[in-house]
């Protein structure tokens, strides 16, 4: 036997099928419009990840120019400072009244550099700061000096080893005089000889 709330609620009443139908399309598309949203909210990610790749290597590209920028600078800064000690340590020694050839600092610097750790060393960190700067400068005096040194040291035993090279030929020369060419004769003193030594004079004379 119904209750009287049950009797009194009220009955549903079922949906038209047109209603129904228009629910659902409403359903299906706000479905479509979702996905359409996500769609595009996709594009739109990858289009933006698509922009930080090539920002990314825009910025790679940039920055591997630039680097190549300051490895060249560098390398052009180096090469004038190593040309201004070549230039330094020549013009010192031709200062010092030495005669050597136009290439003499180049190789001398060359040499340097690849058997003196410290010198290499110093000439790579010169721009680091002042007392570097200073470290390197006191390293080029030095080899300026033992380049004018080493110079004059050469010079005097090539001027020694040319004197005597000139002593012993003049000595060969006189020892080779004194072996194997006879001595000019003495001229004969007619009036000391005896009558046989006049005799045989005569006769080797074919006179008389």
């Amino acid at each position: 036997m119904a209750t009287h709330q049950e009797a009194g609620a009220p009955k549903e009443t079922p949906a038209a099928p047109q209603d129904w139908l228009a629910q659902e399309e409403a359903r299906a598309k706000g479905k479509i419009v979702e996905q359409e949203r996500q769609n595009a909210l996709d594009s739109k990610m990858q289009e933006l990840e698509r922009d930080r790749e090539g920002l990314h290597s825009f910025l790679y590209r940039a920055g591997s120019a630039y680097n190549a920028i300051l490895n060249e600078r560098s390398r052009e800064i180096d090469q004038r400072d190593y040309l201004g000690v070549v230039n330094h340590v020549q013009k010192a020694v031709k200062d010092a009244g030495l005669n050597v050839p136009a290439d003499y600092a180049e190789n001398l610097i060359i040499a340097r550099l690849a058997k003196d750790a410290e010198l290499r060393q110093a000439f790579v960190d010169r721009n680091k700061s002042a007392q570097h700067a200073k470290q390197f400068g006191k390293l080029v005096k030095q080899n300026t000096a033992s380049a004018i040194s080493k110079v004059r040291e050469d010079q005097a035993f090539a001027e020694g080893a040319q004197v005597t090279a000139d002593r012993e030929a003049v000595a060969q020369y006189l020892r080779g005089a004194s072996t194997n060419v006879s001595p000019p004769e003495r001229p004969k003193d007619y009036g000391a000889m005896t009558d046989a030594e006049w005799a045989k004079e005569k006769s080797r004379l074919g006179i008389g």
